[in-house]
């Protein structure tokens, strides 16, 4: 498969080994709701945070909806988006590696850019996630004129769609198996209608015509669905008009003209009959385009943070600007476009949550995110945001009852992402609220990242707990998620291997004899398998045929849980 090349890839491609792996810290104070929630609202480099979010949620996370930065050759006060092409490329390369790692089997990833980067960013997905993967490119209609300093004027941005995995055979991915319908719209509806017949109107209801014809040219011709059929209101025979087909076998077509399945016009005398879908047999949903000019623009979103917008600021008095100064320092995010009426769209926005006008950043409208969350989820499903932004997306996730996890780097995550939520949980009415009906409730976990498990040297840092280390551990050898540290050194089994870990007194006793040092004695303590085990531990003191025989593979700590 052709592939990207740019200055900095092979650094890129192998950045993620060279991340530390820092365990969440829980910040009390600044978590809000009921205490016992999983959702969880991170400040952090996000590089650094889906690396720790590894060991925990590999493989777990249902949807991801990210909207990095644009890289919009755009100037701005105290911050640069005039990123070099090569930095942007190498940026976004481990990140999508890692959201990767997250996802589910049946997970999808949904990134919006614009043509800035939006095709070579679609060449990189295709490289990390496999060309297969791709799904869509939607085209979201996010102004409504175009600005008036290009002579043609972009009004929309890509939403690039793919899938964690192809799947089989199938035209579908995994992820489409397993998507929903998007929810009927009024347009759609307005399809369906009464129409007065011969005999009066159809008691089975309003219906939409649907040709009953398909083309028959181009080697499509199909000698059996050439046929007569017999108008029952003049008692003609009706053929196919010249170049077309039935699209029904004749016994079908038949019955169906038999059971009044088709419509002849309002006299009985049209030349060609339209099959009759009721409304009542429509699916309850229906296939989403590949448009969207319905889901709300850029300028929409400033109504929906749903801030205390007396209040002058959004929690503690951190000046406006200072806020989105902050933002942008530490965001690297599409901050505006000078000449193309961005700012100004999403500055009403942000007078909403602070009371005054101000500089910031583009939030997207929650009706978006709420669309691509109806298709691409359930209730319960895991949504995962790592450029957080406005808090758009854990904010619309909390409302349909997702769960979330939310990055976001710099004071930004708490002045205004933990703001906007604690309005969330108690009830605000702005967005989709009044759509889904939403009351309040629910929490967040405020977490920051810890101190690296190991140190630059390779050690294990003093104060790391076995928690912290026996998940580290478990991904390591398994890549899989350990949701829950148990009481013991045995991790678990996976694929029919027992692993071990002997670390910081896990057993009661720190001394080599019974504690971190694996021991003739110490084997009899550990739980039994019948099958591979594998001990990572400080030392060890059996003899290398010893271990042989008893199947079992010694890893010493740090080194060998650091590789």
């Amino acid at each position: 498969m052709p592939s990207l090349h740019w200055t900095g890839k092979d650094a890129a491609v192998v950045a993620i080994r060279d991340v530390p792996y820092r365990p969440l810290v829980a910040v009390p104070r600044l978590s809000y709701g009921e205490p016992e929630t999983e959702n969880l609202l991170i400040q952090g480099d996000n590089l650094e945070a889906l690396k720790s979010l590894l060991p925990v949620y590999a493989g777990r996370v249902k949807c991801v909806f990210i909207d990095p930065p644009y890289n919009t050759r755009s100037a701005f006060e105290h911050y640069d988006d005039n990123r070099e092409h090569s930095i942007w490329l190498s940026m976004m390369y481990p990140r999508l590696e890692l959201l990767r790692e997250l996802l589910s089997e049946d997970g999808s990833v949904w990134v919006t850019i614009d043509d800035n980067e939006g095709h070579y960013l679609r060449v990189v997905m295709d490289e990390v996630f496999g060309r297969g993967t791709f799904i869509a490119d939607i085209s979201w209609k996010r102004r409504d004129g175009a600005p008036n300093d290009r002579k043609i004027g972009s009004i929309h941005d890509h939403v690039l769609v793919f899938a964690k995995d192809a799947g089989n055979a199938s035209k579908k991915t995994r992820a489409e198996e397993s998507f929903n319908l998007m929810k009927r719209t009024e347009k759609a509806d307005s399809q369906y209608r009464a129409y007065e017949e011969p005999f009066g109107f159809d008691k089975r209801g309003p219906f939409r015509k649907v040709d009953s014809t398909g083309n028959a040219k181009g080697g499509r011709y199909v000698e059996s669905l050439v046929y007569p059929v017999v108008n029952p209101f003049t008692g003609e025979e009706v053929f196919p008009r010249k170049g077309r087909c039935w699209v029904y076998r004749k016994e079908e077509m038949l019955q169906m003209v038999a059971d009044q399945r088709f419509f002849w016009g309002k006299d009985g005398k049209a030349g060609t009959p339209m099959r009759k879908l009721f409304k009542s047999e429509a699916k309850a949903g229906m296939t989403a385009p590949s448009i969207w000019d319905d889901v709300g623009l850029n300028q929409h979103a400033a109504r929906e943070i749903g801030l205390d917008h007396h209040s002058g600021h959004p929690s503690l008095g951190q000046p406006v600007a200072a806020v989105g100064r902050s933002y942008r320092r530490a965001h690297g995010r599409d901050a505006g476009r000078l000449g193309s009426g961005r700012i100004n769209d999403q500055a009403r926005e942000i007078e909403i949550l602070f009371g005054e006008k101000a500089s910031f950043e583009t939030p997207k409208p929650e009706g978006l995110i709420q669309r691509i969350l109806d298709i691409a989820t359930n209730e319960n499903d895991l949504v995962l945001d790592s450029f957080l932004g406005s808090g758009a997306t854990t904010a619309v996730a909390h409302k349909m009852g997702r769960r979330w996890i939310g990055v976001e780097m710099g004071d930004h995550a708490e002045t205004h992402c933990a703001a906007r939520l604690r309005k969330v949980i108690d009830g605000e009415q702005g967005g989709i609220s009044t759509d889904v009906n939403w009351q309040g409730g629910g929490g967040f976990r405020y977490c920051r990242l810890g101190e690296p498990v190991f140190d630059g040297h390779g050690s294990i840092r003093p104060g790391v707990g076995f928690a912290d280390l026996a998940r580290w551990v478990w991904y390591r050898e398994t890549r899989q998620p350990l949701a829950e540290v148990p009481a013991t050194p045995l991790l678990g089994v996976h694929q029919g291997t027992a692993y071990y870990l002997l670390f910081n007194g896990i057993l009661g006793d720190r001394r080599p004899a019974g504690g971190n040092v694996l021991t003739a004695r110490l084997l009899d303590v550990l739980a039994p398998h019948d099958g591979p085990r594998v001990v990572f531990g400080e030392a060890c003191r059996l003899h290398e045929s010893r271990l042989t025989a008893l199947n079992l593979r010694f890893r010493q700590l740090p080194y060998q849980a650091n590789a």
